[in-house]
């Protein structure tokens, strides 16, 4: 059964644990900011215990933080906290559904996320729309190139932990490889 801590006791628990992160980020070199947070789940000291200035000050301290106390903590981006940067081995999310399978694989995703959105904004891909729709919105949103419509269809089938959109993400992408098959068999290729 969890230990049960007065509030008072808590608040000083939390600024005993903040004095000491302070004492290890000016060891680091860490500066402070607003690009990256560090956030620790522990019943007792839960929530966030920094904000720093970079991606690399980030992950520095929270594996510092892990290393010294072993500590759930995870490190992730100040402006959209699905970006994560790392995380310890023993944090587990708040909601697992939402998480990627592991921190890797969500990042290799959204870096083509944010590449596709920088240069040619959303695909407009929806799971509520008819298959017809969707498959027509993804060719034309990759112009026209059917192949590069079937692999993203099928990296977001890969990546997402939404049952509905996996399956109609992969059933996509299924039909979007047969077409271009049987289109370049009618080319002669």
């Amino acid at each position: 059964m969890p230990l049960k801590l007065s509030p008072q006791e808590t608040m000083k628990r939390l600024q005993k644990a903040r004095r000491r992160i302070y004492q290890w980020a000016q060891e680091l070199g860490i500066k402070s900011g607003n690009r990256g947070i560090v956030s620790i789940h522990v019943p007792e000291t839960s929530g966030l215990i920094a904000m720093v200035h970079s991606e690399e000050d980030a992950v520095k301290l929270a594996r510092k933080i892990y290393n010294e106390t072993k500590w759930p903590v995870i490190a992730y981006c100040a402006y959209d906290s699905k970006i994560i940067w790392w995380q310890s081995p023993n944090y587990k999310p708040r909601f697992p559904a939402l998480a990627a399978k592991t921190v890797v694989e969500r990042r290799w995703f959204q870096k083509i996320v944010a590449q596709r959105l920088a240069t040619k904004g959303p695909t407009g891909w929806k799971k509520s729309y008819p298959a017809e729709k969707r498959r027509r919105i993804m060719i034309r949103a990759h112009d026209g190139d059917i192949l590069a419509a079937a692999r993203a269809c099928q990296a977001l089938a890969n990546v997402t932990k939404d049952p509905e959109t996996k399956r109609k993400a992969r059933a996509d992408a299924k039909y979007l490889f047969e077409l271009y098959r049987k289109q370049k068999q009618r080319k002669g290729g």
